[in-house]
């Protein structure tokens, strides 16, 4: 079995800071037992242990769970004064190669969903057009012309109509959605860093401000 301390007294390879002042001196722990299976305890610590949901980018406080190599923990929280990294860090630290891989992935996965979303918003945006043409035609072929006033009331209620539509589909507001929910993982994986990795970084595999 093997057992790695997570904190700023802790058995872990790399250092966390004494400024990291929400990651307590013996804050959690990993074992690893002889089947290879790996657990993650907090030590009753003030701010906590968390993991992040890897469907919402979320992060869940736990008390004890089972985890993966590629478990995402933070300590204490995920701001400048806690300490987040991948699990295998605890025991193998300095091999970013298996995050800055997920991470690659992440950003591509978000690539392929922006351009699903931009080729469906051609769909939408052709309709928000044609939309009020085809009900204000429509009801003018049941009711007639009918007088000015009818006229500017059936075009406003077509238009309205087609802002419904639009309203279920913004194709803008699903692209800012996207973005910040990926943003989440966009993080340098290194624990003594933790910089926001931009595009090219993330498309290199290395940060720029830690060189890892």
């Amino acid at each position: 079995m093997k057992e790695v301390i997570l904190g700023r007294m802790g058995t872990q390879p790399f250092k966390i800071k004494n400024d990291k002042d929400v990651v307590g001196n013996k804050h959690a722990k990993i074992t690893i037992d002889d089947h290879d299976k790996w657990v993650l305890q907090d030590l009753d610590s003030t701010n906590g242990t968390w993991i992040r949901n890897e469907n919402t980018g979320e992060l869940c406080r736990i008390s004890q769970c089972n985890i993966t190599p590629m478990t995402f923990i933070c300590l204490g929280n995920d701001s400048a004064y806690g300490c987040c990294f991948y699990a295998k860090q605890a025991f193998n630290y300095g091999d970013f190669h298996d995050e800055h891989q997920y991470i690659y992935d992440k950003e591509q996965e978000y690539e392929q969903r922006v351009s699903k979303y931009a080729s469906f918003s051609k769909f939408v945006i052709l309709p928000r057009i044609l939309i009020p043409l085809a009900l204000f035609g429509i009801t003018v072929l049941i009711w007639g012309m009918g007088d000015p006033m009818t006229m500017v009331g059936r075009m406003v209620g077509a238009t309205i109509a087609s802002e419904v539509v639009h309203l279920f589909y913004d194709p803008k507001k699903k692209k800012e959605k996207l973005r910040k929910h990926y943003d989440k993982f966009n993080h340098c994986p290194n624990p003594e860093c933790y910089h926001r990795l931009t595009s090219m970084e993330i498309q290199s595999m290395r940060c720029s401000k830690c060189k890892k």
